[in-house]
This record gives C-alpha cells, sequence and structure tokens, in this order.
C-alpha cells in the first residue's frame, strides 16, 4: 500500500513539473529570450513518466510536437543554440537577483544552480554537427 501511495505521488509530482515546464515552453513562444524547445523536452521527459496519455499528445501537438520529433530523432543542439540557453540562464539570474535582491545564501543557491544547467547544456548535451544556428533552442 506505502509503494502504491509513492508511486501515485512521484507521478503527481512528475506530471506537475511536466505542466509547468510546458507553460514556460508556451510562455517562450511568445516572450523573447525565453527558450521554448528546451522545456517542450523537460516537459515530454515527465509525461513519458508520469502520463503516457499526455506525452502522446505533446507529441501530436502541431506546436509542440514537430521541435519534440525533432530532439527525439536528433538530440543534439546547435552551437548557436547553447549560447543561447547559457545567455538566457545567466540573463534570467542576473535580473532575479538584482529585482528580487534576495539573502546572499539564496542568491548563491541559484547561482549555483545556474551554473550548473550552463555546465549541463554546454558539456552534456552534445554540440550538433555543422550546424551553426538553429531556430529558437
Amino acid at each position: 500500500m506505502g509503494q502504491q501511495l509513492g508511486d501515485r505521488l512521484r507521478r503527481y509530482l512528475l506530471m506537475a513539473f511536466g505542466v509547468l515546464c510546458l507553460s514556460l515552453g508556451a510562455v517562450g513562444v511568445v516572450v523573447p529570450g525565453l527558450p521554448t524547445t528546451i522545456f517542450v523536452i523537460l516537459a515530454a521527459w515527465a509525461f513519458v513518466r508520469s502520463c503516457p496519455v499526455l506525452h502522446r499528445w505533446l507529441l501530436e501537438n502541431r506546436l509542440f510536437g514537430p521541435r519534440l520529433q525533432d530532439w527525439y530523432d536528433d538530440p543534439t543542439l546547435p552551437r548557436a543554440g547553447k549560447f543561447a540557453i547559457i545567455a538566457a540562464i545567466a540573463l534570467s539570474i542576473a535580473i532575479s537577483i538584482t529585482v528580487a535582491r534576495p539573502p546572499a545564501l539564496l542568491a548563491l543557491a541559484g547561482l549555483g544552480l545556474a551554473g550548473f544547467g550552463a555546465w549541463w547544456v554546454w558539456f552534456k548535451i552534445p554540440t550538433r554537427a555543422g550546424a551553426a544556428s538553429g531556430g529558437d533552442y
């Protein structure tokens, strides 16, 4: 019984994370500088582990489906896309620290998380060969 409850909680948390990421991706369609594709990929990752119906819907969605299918076909990013993602991370952290003026410990935690995200994008996601740019990655 406890294992079933834990599995259900995990599914709901992953589903909520997927909805959050998909919402950020949708905002990124209209807000310059906010990446869309990475949030859609994260949403797909969460949905495939929590709700196959939402994952299938995402794959069939006319706005997000093609981007996601491109990622499944070739899970790489162009170098320019990596720069754009890292710049968006840096800009959002700089704005957050400037506007919100969080306590020093929280600001350091945010910087650490942003640094980890930038490192992950640069070193863990393969760079697409022969591509100088690529959409809104």
